[in-house]
């Protein structure tokens, strides 16, 4: 019964987002993608370190330097959209891995409306919401090195999601292990 829970949780998540990645194609869309511009013509160049230091406001380099890499691979605006939905499906995923006799928590965040909405975003979002799962996930199954590295990644996607990601992996038994790599 858990596994069909999980894998009707799942295709409800995937249609969702699918949906909305469709219904999202607007002139937001271009004008979300435009504050990653700076990013994208760092890349271009070649210039890694202006790629590494372009921070938007409060968001870290990581989502306009995935934002710019898909640009220069496949140059077609709806990458963007169905980027961040496949982000928030494997939000929903990992947390169905990190409780799979308990799929309450993937279903809330499966249907939760905040996430519905910003599920097909040109922003950081689904991808900061993807690392926060991740970091739990990871700390669930006892996996320090995933941890670390998606703490990490966490911080380099949104303040927010930084300072969460970040909470989630002190509660480690190895928190200074944890805060030794982080402040690298």
């Amino acid at each position: 019964p858990m596994l069909r829970a999980g894998t009707a949780i799942i295709i409800f998540a995937v249609g969702t987002r699918l949906l909305r990645a469709g219904l999202r194609w607007e002139e937001w869309a271009v004008h979300y993608a435009a504050y990653n511009l700076d990013t994208q013509r760092a890349l271009q160049a070649g210039d890694v370190i202006g790629a590494l230091t372009s921070w938007v406001g409060l968001h870290p380099p990581l989502y306009p330097i995935i934002h710019g890499l898909l640009n220069l691979t496949f140059p077609a605006p709806a990458m963007w959209l169905l980027f961040s939905a496949a982000c928030s499906v494997g939000s929903v995923v990992f947390l169905l891995k990190a409780h799979p006799q308990q799929p309450l928590p993937a279903l809330l965040l499966a249907t939760d409306p905040v996430q519905l909405h910003y599920a097909a975003e040109v922003n950081n979002y689904p991808l900061a919401v993807l690392f926060i799962s991740a970091t739990w996930w990871a700390l669930k199954v006892g996996r320090l090195h995933l941890l670390i590295l998606f703490s990490a990644l966490g911080i380099w996607t949104h303040i927010f999601a930084g300072f969460v990601c970040t909470i989630v992996a002190l509660a480690h038994p190895r928190r200074r292990v944890v805060v030794g790599w982080l402040t690298l």
